[in-house]
């Protein structure tokens, strides 16, 4: 444990240090889950319904190890906590709360043989009406007799057995008899048009979703059988998933009616969690920074949503996002970015996206709400100028974000449009770059297809 106390170099680690974790759950839910909670929990809630504990970890010298307490905590307003060293957490009420955590290396195959898993857990408590069980024993019962019946070895075990005991009959069960006891060898198959294999044969994407989605139910279950709150956390979900099912699993796991914290780099489950329930980890010299976005209108956020989803999901993940008003900008950019340093822009950590429009204020408002950077690369036409100064009058204006450190828009000279300034400007650039690219006769095929297009 003491591996998980923080330490830094402004900061060394030192068994003297006391470790405090503050946790708050807010009730939202229906009336029935409130009575729930109340009942439950009773006095141990605050002035607003909300349960909040405090985790001490302190090192115990004679055991060599850290010692763990839990008390409640009887305030909690802002950044006033106050708590009670006296109103310690009985275990019992701790097991009220449940997490089950699915790491980045999780393996379906892997929870159904091991038996301390949350699946072995929990399906070996299957609740079974007991005229079915009955009549699944009978069947057992008869399966068994003819399994022994039909092999010469299993049948002289059995009449040996019976004769060592004169108070009742020995006899050999080859399948176990009590229905709990057969969910002990469950298993998981693939049909695959008539080769039956075993889940562990499969994939890893597919073991991979396995476990997420059993983890799902089982944690929902778990809530059903008098759980106060049930958390699932899963790290990194887009392991050994194509694009495609990287946003089908996005949209599972935030469609998912139990709470859950996810970790990704993937922008295409990002995309689906939605903006709202975005936080967004930065590192800083003092640490990592958590920015949840303050923006909680989700008609505001919808366009915005939109265009990042189908066209730009990195750009959530980008240290700085260039706003361009659309195509030609998204094609021009990355190109002269990669010309001028040398570099990617996605190595760069650059995201150019298009607004589809003069409309920057939605995405500006976004990303400053995440904390994340952003630049306006637009035409020097006298329309769109006029929209982009309208949209940051009140920080500043154009004029003033186009000057000095504070500069965060670069427009194109002489009253240009992007395409007015390709053409002007660079012809010869142009040019040049069709010809590399393409070949020294691209151009000449281009200026033949018009002729005979002419003719």
């Amino acid at each position: 444990m003491a591996s998980d106390v923080y330490s830094s170099n402004h900061e060394p680690y030192s068994r003297e240090k006391e470790v405090y974790v503050d946790l708050r759950f807010e009730l939202d839910g229906d009336d029935e889950l409130k009575k729930q909670w109340m009942r439950k929990l009773g006095n141990m809630l605050t002035e607003n319904n909300h349960f909040c504990f405090r985790t001490e970890l302190t090192y115990d010298e004679d055991n060599g190890t850290y010692r763990r307490n839990r008390y409640s905590i009887t305030e909690w307003n802002g950044l006033t906590i106050k708590a009670n060293k006296n109103i310690k957490l009985s275990e019992d009420l701790m097991r009220l709360f449940g997490c089950y955590y699915i790491e980045a290396h999780r393996d379906i195959s892997e929870d159904v043989y091991d038996r301390g898993s949350l699946w072995n857990r929990e399906v070996s408590k299957v609740d079974i009406p007991e005229d079915i069980s009955q009549e699944i024993r009978d069947v057992i019962r008869s399966i068994n007799t003819r399994l022994v019946n039909g092999s010469q070895l299993l049948s002289s075990i059995s009449e040996a057995l019976k004769k060592l005991n004169e108070s009742g009959n020995l006899y050999v069960d080859p399948l176990p008899s009590e229905v709990n006891d057969i969910y002990r060898g469950l298993d998981i198959k693939v049909d695959e048009g008539g080769n039956v294999i075993p889940i562990s044969s499969v994939g890893l994407g597919t073991r991979s979703i396995a476990a997420i989605t059993t983890a799902e139910i089982l944690s929902r279950r778990s809530l059903g059988n008098g759980l106060a709150y049930m958390l699932l956390m899963v790290e990194e979900p887009e392991a050994h998933l194509h694009p495609q099912l990287q946003s089908d699993m996005g949209r599972e796991l935030s469609g998912m009616d139990i709470q859950s914290i996810v970790t990704t780099h993937s922008p295409y489950v990002l995309a689906e969690g939605g903006i709202i329930n975005l936080i967004n980890c930065k590192h800083k010299t003092n640490g990592t920074e958590y920015i949840r976005s303050k923006i909680t209108n989700k008609e505001k956020l919808k366009k915005v949503e939109e265009r990042i989803r189908r066209f730009k999901p990195a750009a959530l993940f980008a240290r700085v996002v260039i706003l361009v008003e659309g195509r030609t900008e998204e094609l021009f950019l990355p190109p002269l970015i990669h010309s001028y340093f040398g570099k990617t822009a996605d190595s760069l950590g650059i995201t150019v996206l298009g607004v589809g429009g003069t409309e920057y204020r939605q995405f500006i408002d976004v990303f400053n709400s995440l904390e994340i950077d952003w630049v306006i690369f637009s035409d020097g036409e006298k329309t769109p100028l006029d929209k982009i100064d309208k949209a940051v009058a009140d920080l500043g204006g154009l004029e003033k974000l186009r000057q000095g450190d504070s500069k965060r828009i670069v427009v194109i000279p002489n009253g240009l449009s992007i395409e007015g300034h390709i053409c002007t400007n660079m012809n010869d650039t142009v040019t040049g770059f069709l010809e590399e690219y393409y070949g020294d006769t691209y151009l000449k095929k281009l200026d033949n297809q018009k002729t005979n297009d002419a003719v």
